[in-house]
């Protein structure tokens, strides 16, 4: 099951990434290129665009210092990744309401 939140943006849990995204191909996320500096070289790395690129879950990997990860190829990895390792990204998650909870407005899906 999952784990609420309260928060405003947050990242989603393992569970929540299997249920929300339909497989692999909808959980593929794609770089629109740029820079970054490694934090502990400083060393200034480039990437090219539409690069397919991890993103970390907020679900812990089998021990501590682990967080579950979605490899570039969209796949889900529950044991986890060294979270200091300097891979992949975040794909932030909100939920955001948007009308009247007494409205109970239905989407037109004609």
């Amino acid at each position: 099951m999952f784990t609420e939140t309260q928060d405003n943006i947050f990242l989603l849990s393992y569970d929540e990434v299997l249920h929300y995204f339909s497989g692999d191909n909808d959980r593929v996320a794609v770089h629109l290129g740029g820079s970054y500096v490694d934090f502990y070289s400083g060393q200034v790395f480039h990437i090219e665009t539409n690069t397919q690129w991890e993103w970390w879950l907020r679900t812990p990997g089998w021990d501590s210092y682990l967080a579950s990860l979605v490899n570039k190829d969209g796949s889900v990895n529950n044991d986890g990744y060294i979270v200091a390792d300097n891979i992949g990204g975040v794909r932030p998650a909100l939920w955001l309401n948007i009308g009247d909870e007494t409205n109970n407005v239905q989407p037109n899906n004609s």
